[in-house]
């Protein structure tokens, strides 16, 4: 069940209902058709063929009575009495005709048999004779052999059909008072009350405990909390709230990494350019140490090597620039270092600055360079002079 979505779970405990429902109403109307039905067996039975088998019976032993007190004598035979045997006999021929052998056939077709024979019996045997008026013991004699073993299968079989009629009400009777069909309409609607309440009660619990759940998920989230992977217990659309939230929790732990990631990145940077800047700064001051020293050789060389002074003390102002510069770009390094610290997003403007710094930092190496040059050179000239002075004597101290 668990993969099944809320609105199938709804659709189909709906369904099952509605399907409940349904059975009961169509048991209900089944059973009142059913004893409709029965009923109106009951009446046809009752009214229509059991009177019309009733009134052919009785007309049998109407006639066979009549027919028996001629032949014996106890009656006489006249045109009245002819006129009525021979309207007995039509009406059960008639009656014998009318029966219809769509439920007992066999029962049926016994007496529709007999009441035939007993007929022409009566039309082709006993009236010529009886007509005659003499041999009334031959009369009886076919009457009792002929027409009497007729009229008692006939009336047994009638009686046997009643029978039959009186039993099949009785059954429809007995089938209307069945309780199975009052039974499975109280077990469909026990199924029906029992899905209602299983509804009733788990699918609000489930929904009241799987949105708690994804409350607490999302308060630790919330937090700060990213460690916690959030599980999905279920395949519907809870489930898929539950895999929505634990995709947010993915991604933003990831994007949290790469920002945490960003900033180390940063602060190593950071940390490269100062001691960039400060190896800077330290050629910058060795570089105007030796612009010092040169200046001073070159004062005291002034008054005989003029070019050479002339070349230090550009080399001074141009280690001078150089310096300021230096001091300049420290105090944009550290301007920049502090811009870095206050915002990540402006490591690019310096990157930048650093670029320049660099370039700043090959010229003023290229300048340390001539400066040495220049040293190595006021050295060597310092050097000559010193020998010079040294052949000169006396005259060659104060130089």
């Amino acid at each position: 069940m668990s993969k099944l979505t809320i609105r199938f779970k709804l659709m189909l405990t709906y369904g099952l209902i509605v399907f409940c429902t349904l059975c009961l109403s169509a048991i209900g109307i089944i059973t009142s058709m059913n004893s409709q039905s029965a009923a109106n067996v009951a009446q046809i039975e009752l009214e229509q063929r059991y009177g019309v088998i009733r009134s052919a019976l009785d007309n049998l032993y109407d006639t066979e009575i009549l027919i028996n007190e001629i032949s014996n004598g106890s009656k006489g035979f006249t045109s009245e009495v002819q006129a009525e045997l021979n309207e007995k006999m039509k009406k059960l021929a008639a009656d014998a005709d009318g029966f219809k052998a769509d439920r007992f056939p066999e029962q049926i077709g016994t007496i529709k048999e007999r009441v035939n024979h007993f007929v022409r019996t009566y039309e082709k045997r006993w009236l010529p004779q009886i007509s005659t008026g003499k041999d009334l013991p031959q009369v009886a004699d076919i009457f009792r052999e002929e027409m009497a073993p007729d009229f008692l299968v006939t009336a047994s079989t009638i009686d046997d059909l009643i029978g039959l009629q009186v039993g099949s009400v009785a059954k429809q009777v007995e089938d209307l008072n069945d309780m199975t069909p009052i039974i499975i309409n109280a077990v469909m609607a026990v199924i029906t009350l029992l899905l209602c309440v299983y509804t009733a009660w788990s699918l609000p619990r489930y929904l009241i405990s799987s949105i708690a759940k994804l409350r607490n998920e999302s308060e630790i989230i919330a937090s700060g909390d990213l460690s916690q992977n959030v599980k999905a217990h279920s395949q519907d659309e809870l489930g898929d709230a539950f895999h929505a939230v634990e995709h947010m929790r993915s991604s933003w732990k990831d994007r949290v990494s790469e920002i945490i990631e960003v900033a180390h990145e940063s602060i190593d940077n950071t940390h490269k350019i100062h001691e960039i800047t400060q190896k800077v700064a330290e050629k910058s001051e060795n570089a105007q140490s030796r612009a010092m020293t040169v200046a001073a050789a070159s004062d005291e060389m002034v008054s005989t090597t003029s070019d050479i002074a002339k070349n230090c003390e550009n080399a001074a102002s141009v280690a001078s620039e150089s310096v300021e510069i230096t001091r300049n770009g420290v105090k944009d390094v550290e301007f920049t270092i502090n811009g870095m610290q206050d915002q990540v997003v402006k490591s690019k403007s310096d990157a930048e600055r650093t670029q320049t710094l660099f370039e700043q930092s090959q010229k003023i190496g290229s300048i340390v360079q001539t400066i040495e040059d220049i040293a190595s050179q006021t050295n060597l000239l310092a050097l000559n002079a010193a020998i010079e002075a040294a052949r000169a004597g006396n005259a060659g101290k104060g130089f």
